[in-house]
């Protein structure tokens, strides 16, 4: 009897010892835990901040293609109305170089008194129509080359706004694929939260019922 009583108190020293060394190990699994869930949340915070950029530059892409398209269609418009001027001015210009008609009844008069290899040539005959036929081809050469510009610039748009919206489909997709994938990923990190925080739970009322039969261990050792 005297060596049982004797080797109580070590064993009850030992049990004590196991105890406190069982929590400080769950003290530490909850730690680990704890981290494990901020670190999940510092994730899924990130992951929702990439969705957002995402969504913003997919946002700027289409206003970018948006005004594109407007600026093309007003170039085509520039680009029209440049080919009916065009047209006007080859097909239906005005006959301002013809002389007035006392002009063509002198001239026909002196077609008629004088052969034509002996009548004197004015220096000024022909210049007229020359002139006019120069500016004219030079009116056509300018327009032309405005509607040249204006159909380079057309396709440069064109071009533009063709990668500006297949930038902008490829991060749409992207952007369906990451959601989706993120919505995956984030009921998985919920669910997986949702455990830890039980685990965490289980551990804490496991720590206070240690502590608690730690307590009454040491209260009975001390009543011995």
């Amino acid at each position: 009897m005297d060596n049982n009583n004797n080797d109580a108190p070590e064993l009850r020293s030992q049990a004590a010892n196991s105890l406190r060394e069982e929590l400080r190990n769950l003290r530490i699994q909850n730690q680990h835990l704890d981290e494990a869930v901020k670190t999940d949340e510092m994730r899924l915070s990130a992951r929702n901040d990439r969705l957002f950029s995402l969504r913003a530059t997919c946002a700027t892409l289409e206003r970018k293609r948006k005004s594109l398209l407007k600026e093309k269609h007003k170039n085509l418009e520039v680009f029209l109305q440049g080919a009916r001027e065009l047209s006007q001015s080859k097909f239906f210009s005005p006959a301002t170089h013809l002389p007035p008609p006392a002009e063509v009844e002198l001239a026909s008069c002196q077609y008629l008194n004088h052969p034509p290899a002996q009548s004197p040539r004015s220096p000024q005959d022909g210049e007229a129509p020359t002139n006019m036929n120069s500016v004219n081809k030079n009116k056509m050469r300018k327009i032309s080359n405005q509607l040249r510009l204006l159909r380079e610039e057309n396709a440069e748009l064109a071009r533009r706004a063709s990668d500006y919206g297949n930038r902008a489909d490829m991060i749409d997709r992207s952007l369906s694929i990451g959601h989706l994938s993120a919505q995956v990923k984030a009921s998985r990190d919920k669910q997986m939260l949702s455990v830890m925080k039980k685990q965490a739970h289980v551990l804490r009322n496991s720590i206070k019922f240690l502590t608690l039969k730690l307590n009454n261990k040491v209260t009975s050792k001390s009543e011995a």
